[in-house]
């Protein structure tokens, strides 16, 4: 994600996200750019408890706990033709 999307997302952290609002549309264009297939957060992240349960909004999903990380999968975001 851009900085403007962290930036936007930490700004909408505090309340609900609207689920097809124009921060979950931005989030989720700039996965869909990035051809993103995960979301991680690391053990220990700054503020990790408010950012996991927003991304768990914004994303729709809890994320999965692999390997030490909490991981949301976004593989069945849609991806752009190539070119």
């Amino acid at each position: 994600m851009s900085s403007t999307s962290y930036d936007e997302l930490w700004q909408t952290a505090w309340g609900d996200i609207q689920r097809h609002g124009p921060v979950h549309r931005h989030a989720t264009e700039d996965l869909t750019y990035w051809r993103a297939a995960v979301v991680v957060l690391v053990p220990g992240s700054r503020n990790g408890d408010l950012l996991e349960a927003t991304l768990t909004d914004l994303l729709g999903q809890p994320p999965q706990q692999v390997g030490g990380v909490k991981l949301w999968d976004v593989r069945d975001l849609p991806v752009p033709p190539a070119g």
